[in-house]
C-alpha cells in the first residue's frame, strides 16, 4: 500500500508496472490508472498530467469528473474497439488492409509500441514528445488517417489531432565549399585553433580525415567503412565499396554494409594524401579501421559533426554546412575541371548520369543569351 498524497499534491504510482495517479480533493481520494506502462517516456507523460490537476486543485478548477484530465471518467481499463483490438492492435491491422510502406509509417509503430499508448491518452503521449512541427505533422496526418479508418471499420473512438503552424526549417546549405574556406578549415583544424586547451582530444586527429573527405566526394558511412585492406599504396588507389552505416532508420547500431547503389569503385588518391595515409597504415592488420575517434573505435559522425566541425566553421565565421556538403565540392570541382558527366557518376558512386545530371546539370549545360539587336 503506498502512503497517502499529501493535499494539493499528486504522486504517481508504480503499480505492477502500469502508472496510477494518487492524490486527494474535497475529503475525497482519486486513484485513477492512466494506461500506461512504467517506463521513462510514459513517466513524462505522467508528471504533465499530475502538474495540471495540482494547478487546477490550486485554482479551485479541478474536474471531479477527470474527463479534462484522462480524456474519460473511467480510464481503469484500456480502451479496445469493438472487435477487441488495441490501439496498436488496430494500427497494424490498418498497415496491412492499406499495404503501407515506408519510414514515417514504421516510425509511428515503433511510437505506438514503445508507449504502448490506448485512445483516451494518445492525444497527451504525442504532446509529450520532443518532435519537431514538421515531423509531429507528418505523424498525426498518419495517425488522423487510421483514425478515421478504426472509426467505421472497428468502432474505434474518434480522436482529433489537430496539426501544428509553424515555419517549415530550411536544410541545412549544401553549397559547395571555395578553396578559400577549405584551406582554413583544414588548417583550423590541424593547428587545433578552436579546440580547447584543456580537451584531451584534439581537432588534429581528425585532419586526415576532413583531407580524404574534400578530395574524393565520398559518402560519410562509405569513409567511416574503410579498412586497411582497401588501399593499395603502390598504385595509389582506395576500393570503396562498404559502408560502416546504420542497420535503418529504426535501428542506430552501425554495421558493415554494401554501398548506397551496391557499386564498387576504384578511386585514384593524389599523391600528397597517399604520403599521409602511409602512416596512418603502417602496423594496422587489414580488416583495420583506417579513420577512428580518439579511442580507436570506427569514427563517430555524428559526435565529428558536433564537436569538430561545428565549432570550427563558427570559430572561422564560414556559413554552415553539413560535412556531406564535401561531397557536392568535389562533384562541383569536376563538373569545372571538365570531367565528363559519366566520370563523375562514376566517381561519386552514382548507378548512372541521372543523380548528377539533376543535381548539376545547371553547371554542365550554360547557355548564352540570345544575341538581340535592340538598335542604338
Amino acid at each position: 500500500m503506498s502512503s497517502r498524497a499529501k493535499y494539493g499534491s499528486v504522486k504517481i504510482v508504480d503499480r505492477n508496472g502500469k502508472l496510477y495517479l494518487d492524490f486527494r480533493y474535497c475529503g475525497e481520494r482519486y486513484r485513477p490508472g492512466l494506461n500506461l506502462v512504467s517506463n521513462a517516456q510514459n513517466e513524462i507523460v505522467a508528471k504533465r498530467i499530475a502538474s495540471e490537476i495540482e494547478l487546477d486543485i490550486a485554482l479551485l478548477q479541478f474536474d471531479t469528473t477527470l474527463i479534462k484530465y484522462l480524456g474519460v471518467k473511467n480510464p481503469a481499463k484500456p480502451e479496445t474497439t469493438q472487435k477487441g483490438y488495441s490501439l496498436m492492435g488496430s494500427y497494424s491491422l490498418y498497415l496491412q488492409a492499406k499495404d503501407l510502406k515506408g519510414n514515417d509509417y514504421l516510425m509511428v509503430e515503433r511510437f505506438l509500441k514503445r508507449s504502448r499508448v490506448e485512445w483516451p491518452s494518445l492525444i497527451r503521449c504525442i504532446e509529450a514528445q520532443c518532435w519537431s512541427v514538421t515531423t509531429y505533422n507528418r505523424y498525426c496526418k498518419i495517425l488522423s488517417a487510421f483514425n478515421s479508418w478504426a472509426v467505421s471499420r472497428l468502432n474505434a473512438p474518434e480522436v482529433y489531432l489537430p496539426l501544428k503552424k509553424g515555419t517549415k526549417v530550411k536544410p541545412p546549405s549544401r553549397r559547395p565549399f571555395t578553396d578559400d574556406e577549405i584551406k582554413a578549415i583544414i588548417q583550423a583544424i590541424e593547428t587545433n585553433q578552436f579546440c580547447s586547451s584543456k580537451s584531451a582530444f584534439k581537432h588534429d586527429h581528425y585532419s586526415d580525415y576532413v583531407r580524404f573527405m574534400f578530395l574524393t566526394g565520398c559518402r560519410m558511412g562509405e569513409i567511416a567503412g574503410l579498412k586497411v585492406k582497401h588501399f593499395d599504396t603502390v598504385n595509389h588507389t582506395v576500393e570503396i565499396g562498404e559502408s560502416l552505416s546504420p542497420v535503418s532508420a529504426l535501428d542506430n547500431r552501425r554495421v558493415q554494409k554494401s554501398t548506397k547503389t551496391g557499386s564498387v569503385r576504384v578511386l585514384p588518391l593524389p599523391d600528397s594524401l597517399i604520403k599521409r595515409l602511409i602512416k596512418r597504415l603502417e602496423g594496422k592488420e587489414k580488416n583495420a579501421y583506417v579513420f577512428t575517434g580518439h579511442k580507436g573505435q570506427p569514427i563517430d559522425t555524428s559526435n565529428f559533426r558536433v564537436r569538430v566541425w561545428q565549432p570550427v566553421l563558427e570559430g572561422l565565421g564560414i556559413e554552415y554546412r553539413v560535412p556531406y556538403a564535401a561531397r557536392h565540392t568535389m562533384a562541383s570541382r569536376a563538373i569545372e575541371q571538365g570531367i565528363p558527366i559519366t566520370g563523375v557518376a562514376y566517381l561519386m558512386g552514382h548507378s548512372d548520369t541521372t543523380m548528377v545530371m539533376k543535381q548539376y546539370g545547371h553547371m554542365i549545360n550554360k547557355p548564352e543569351l540570345p544575341a538581340i539587336d535592340l538598335g542604338a
